[in-house]
C-alpha cells in the first residue's frame, strides 16, 4: 500500500479540519492518476478527482483500512468517468430545432 493513503487515513481519523484537508491533499495525486487511466483526457481527469473528493468527505471517517479506502476511491472515479463519458457521448451537440 502507498504510503501516502496510510498516512491520509491516520490524518483522517483525526476528525479535525486541518487533518482533513491535509488527507485530502495526500489521497489528491492517487485519485487525478487513476481518473487519467479512466478518463483519458486530463480536463475530465481533473473534474473527476475534485468531485469524487469533495463529495467523499462525509464518508472518508468510516474508513479505517488504507486498502479498503483506496478501492472504495477508485470505484467511485472510475463510476463518475465512466457517467460523464455516457452522458456526453449520449448528448446532443446542438439543440434540436422543435417547430411548434
Amino acid at each position: 500500500m502507498r504510503r501516502e493513503i496510510e498516512q491520509a487515513v491516520q490524518l483522517i481519523q483525526r476528525k479535525d479540519p486541518k487533518s482533513l484537508e491535509a488527507a485530502l491533499a495526500l489521497l489528491q495525486g492517487t485519485v487525478f492518476s487513476f481518473s487519467m487511466k479512466v478518463c483519458g483526457q486530463r480536463q475530465d481527469a481533473e473534474d473527476t478527482m475534485q468531485e469524487v473528493l469533495l463529495k467523499s468527505i462525509p464518508y472518508l471517517p468510516k474508513f479505517d483500512s488504507p486498502k479498503v479506502l483506496i478501492v472504495w476511491l477508485y470505484k467511485v472515479a472510475k463510476n463518475h468517468c465512466l457517467l460523464s463519458r455516457r452522458m456526453s457521448k449520449f448528448a446532443p451537440r446542438k439543440p434540436f430545432p422543435w417547430k411548434g
